[in-house]
């Protein structure tokens, strides 16, 4: 494995992570637990459920047994803990949100066992991610069935017993979030409950003191915003540190990984500051920051370290230090290796989860402190302007194959355009980057559709209304009322619609997913149902929702 200042202290393989749960899983999110006596657990997502494992002594972990799904497989699951609970949450229709003793799990004799959860929740069906204020005991589940797909408040003050307290669903979909009693230098909110929302195409501010009542505090929007992520507030809470999942799938071969820096120090008004790069043309995927480090999760590159030395400057101020390599895939902006990390052990180790491979234990390496580090030769660079993304200008190109990619626009490629976005831009190579009004092209228009939501109402009750990035999207319903089954059709246009699915319309689903479903249509709902190996059923959400 490549690396630089970290050592391996253990490997445990995804065909023995699975060995309580289902053959042929693959991992995604991780978490972490110390009990009081100072055992460490790592706790790790799988497709077919939850692996429990013990690294008190990192270099001899013990596989402590599995929890299996609630009821479905998924590529998607969280686990977040609090008062020696995990709280586990999934993609998976139905699933709600599992509840475990971990000190049971501690316990467990004749490891490894299959582990049974000690509480559901019901309140919603899936999930898409989940946070804990642990200094609340509230937890936010986020991207469901309900409450708009934003943020499901859940009072967890006694674990086995979660008890449904709130929604806040102004601001549309919620892909992740971090939500904390705020003790930063805007007075106004100290000591309230805040949440920090990346909400697909912006970072916004929510004021859930009030369970009731949750507050909109902001909403920032930045130039060239590709998909709002995932992030982590410094410890002195004055600055949120974000990812953009998919700048760097759409920015071409030479763009490589961008962190983005908000100003938080007034609640109302954030701002960006500018971005850092990494060394690597990989994603960025979850981040967290402990002390003056940033840990942050990099699929095809593994870990990366970055040390803050002056963090309202990311143009020097912000340094890789290090970084340990999880997957034998070559280093490209694609959406497998590492999936997350946990850095919060007491003992200085961290985890990694990677996506085929499994849990990586890890640690710096003898001699090597982190906080007073030099950085490496290679380090990263920064971005001058924070709306500037040079590899992102598109170039005149257009390959007509009915997908929007970067360097088309609605005046060169109008076909891929309009096939792709319904008359209106996806991303801004629809309009070469630009909202100016000379687009040139019938088949594109240059207008966003909408702001939210609201704004896409149908009036039929067994859509969704969503606005995505200025397209107002009508999908069916993951859930819908019995009468609204999707028709059985296929017109064989080439694109996957509703009531086409793998089985009645596999060119549909395979001419635009490249073998993978787009959205729900593609297994009519019931991804049990699936028999065309043309399609792969695993994935239940939209792409934009994928990770």
């Amino acid at each position: 494995k490549s690396c630089l200042n970290i050592d391996e202290y253990s490997f445990i393989p995804v065909s023995d992570l699975d060995d309580e749960l289902a053959p042929g899983s693959v991992a995604n999110d991780c978490w972490g637990w110390t009990s009081s006596s100072g055992r460490e657990i790592a706790i790790v997502g799988m497709t077919s459920g939850t692996a429990f494992v013990e690294i008190t002594n990192p270099l001899n972990p013990v596989r402590l047994g599995g929890l299996l799904t609630h009821t479905s497989t998924s590529s998607w699951r969280d686990i977040k803990v609090y008062n020696d609970h995990a709280f586990i949450v999934s993609e998976a229709a139905g699933h709600g949100m599992q509840v475990i003793d971990l000190n049971k799990v501690l316990d467990v004799s004749s490891p490894p066992q299959t582990l049974t959860a000690d509480a559901h929740y019901t309140g919603f069906s899936n999930a898409h991610n989940i946070a804990i204020n642990e200094e609340t005991g509230y937890a936010y589940a986020v991207g469901t069935n309900t409450c708009g797909g934003g943020l499901h408040m859940i009072n967890v003050g006694i674990p086995q017993n979660p008890v449904s307290d709130g929604c806040f669903s102004s601001d549309g979909y919620t892909h992740d979030v971090q939500c904390v009693t705020y003790q930063g230098p805007d007075t106004t909110y100290v000591g309230r409950e805040i949440c920090f929302a990346c909400n697909e195409d912006t970072v916004t501010v929510v004021d859930v003191t009030d369970k009731t009542s949750p507050t909109q505090i902001s909403r920032t929007q930045y130039s060239g915003s590709q998909y709002t992520h995932q992030g982590w507030l410094t410890e002195d809470h004055r600055h949120f540190v974000f990812g953009d999942e998919l700048d760097e799938y759409r920015g071409g071969s030479s763009f490589k990984t961008q962190t983005l820096v908000l100003d938080v120090s007034l609640l109302s008004n954030p701002s960006l500051l500018s971005s850092f790069q990494g060394t690597e043309t990989v994603i960025d995927h979850n981040q967290y920051i402990k002390g003056n480090l940033i840990f942050q999760a990099n699929y095809r590159a593994g870990i990366q370290v970055y040390k803050i030395n002056d963090i309202s400057d990311p143009a020097t101020g912000v340094q890789q230090v290090a970084y340990f390599d999880t997957s034998p895939q070559p280093s490209t902006a694609q959406f497998n290796g590492a999936w997350s990390n946990f850095p919060f052990y007491p003992s200085g180790k961290f985890i990694v989860s990677d996506v085929e491979e499994g849990l990586y234990v890890l640690g710096f390496s003898p001699g090597f402190d982190a906080t007073s580090a030099p950085t490496i030769s290679n380090s990263p660079t920064s971005s001058p302007e924070p709306t500037s993304m040079p590899s992102l200008i598109p170039t005149t190109v257009c390959n007509n194959d009915g997908i929007c990619d970067p360097g088309e626009n609605c005046q060169n490629c109008g076909n891929d355009c309009a096939s792709q976005t319904r008359g209106n831009p996806r991303n801004q190579y629809c309009c070469d980057g630009t909202l100016a009004n000379n687009c040139g092209h019938p088949d594109c228009s240059c207008t966003p559709q909408c702001t939210s939501g609201p704004e896409c109402d149908d009036g039929d009750e067994c859509t969704d209304d969503i606005c995505n990035g200025g397209i107002c999207e009508n999908p069916f319903k993951d859930l819908p009322p019995p009468s609204c089954s999707p028709p059985v059709v296929c017109n064989n246009n080439g694109t996957c619609e509703q009531g086409e699915d793998c089985n009645n319309c596999s060119t549909d689903c395979r001419s635009q997913t490249g073998g993978k479903k787009a959205d729900r249509y593609c297994c009519d709902g019931n991804v049990a149902g699936c028999t065309n190996s043309a399609c792969n059923c695993d994935t239940s959400r939209k792409f934009l929702r994928m990770v």
